[in-house]
């Protein structure tokens, strides 16, 4: 197990999302990551990996956020 992610008490998220509009190359991407990071009082930090399948100039990337 990994001990610093078990200090920061993160979760694991998982989703996947797509989109169809008539007359174009559907969309769709595959993302996994950890969210609610943080130490303390101080949470609310997300780092996902983006898996993209379709009509994409980038097929993946990473996703960092963070919510006040």
């Amino acid at each position: 197990s990994w001990p610093l992610i078990k200090q920061l008490q993160g979760s694991l998220i998982a989703g996947i999302h797509g989109l169809a509009i008539t007359g174009s190359r559907p969309y769709g991407e595959f993302n996994i990551g950890l969210g609610n990071l943080g130490f303390g009082q101080i949470r609310g930090l997300s780092l996902s990996y983006v898996k993209a399948f379709g009509a994409v100039d980038r097929p993946d990337g990473f996703f960092i956020g963070f919510k006040l």
